[in-house]
């Protein structure tokens, strides 16, 4: 009798769970930038509109694969295999090797990914080593929504430097006007997903 009751419990305390896994939207799939519906694009970090999103979701972490450099700010891919953001508030690092290797210095990129209720939020974090010292990380972030029964995807890019202290916000010059150094243009775009997987 008693071991009844325990598994009526532990089915009663399963469905939470089960449930709130199943509430978040599934980016899977190709997605095409619909450039008309988007308008012009706007430089953020030196990032660009990636022309399309390759996107693996699982419950535990997403990879994320343009086919180019648009992630980096680049016009060619600087890793050679997709990104991998978990889910959970884990961290994946790896070597930009875009500059070759270089005695000393090396270039790396920090991946996180969190839920924002229904939106998927990647962060990029682009940083440099050295034996002494971690140089300056700019952290370039994507956020994502789905629209019109999980066919569309809206996608808004934004970044952010990580060693400038939160309650200090200077003023630098930046594509010619003086911007503060944590809030810069943000840019949203739409994606269609594709019919070929």
């Amino acid at each position: 009798m008693r071991l009844g009751c325990f598994a009526g419990a532990v089915a009663i305390l399963a469905v939470p769970l089960a449930t709130s896994a199943q509430s978040n939207p599934d980016f899977s799939g190709t997605w095409i930038l619909q450039a008309e519906k988007s308008g012009p694009s706007k430089v953020v970090w030196n990032q660009t509109r990636a022309q399309r999103f390759t996107i693996a979701h699982g419950s535990l972490e997403v990879t994320i694969d343009t086919g180019d450099g648009s992630l980096f700010g680049v016009r060619e891919p600087v890793t050679s295999v997709p990104l991998i953001y978990k889910l959970g508030g884990s961290s994946v690092t790896v070597v930009d090797r875009s500059l070759g290797d270089l005695p000393g210095f090396s270039r790396k990129i920090r991946t996180e990914a969190k839920w924002d209720n229904a939106k998927l939020v990647t962060l990029t974090t682009h940083f440099s080593e050295t034996a002494e010292d971690v140089g300056a990380a700019v952290t370039r972030a994507l956020i994502f929504s789905l629209l019109a029964g999980g066919r569309e995807m809206v996608v808004e890019r934004t970044g952010y430097r990580d060693n400038t202290p939160s309650t200090i916000i200077p003023r630098i010059m930046h594509h010619g006007r003086m911007e503060d150094d944590l809030i810069y243009a943000k840019d949203i775009a739409f994606y269609i997903k594709s019919a070929l997987r």
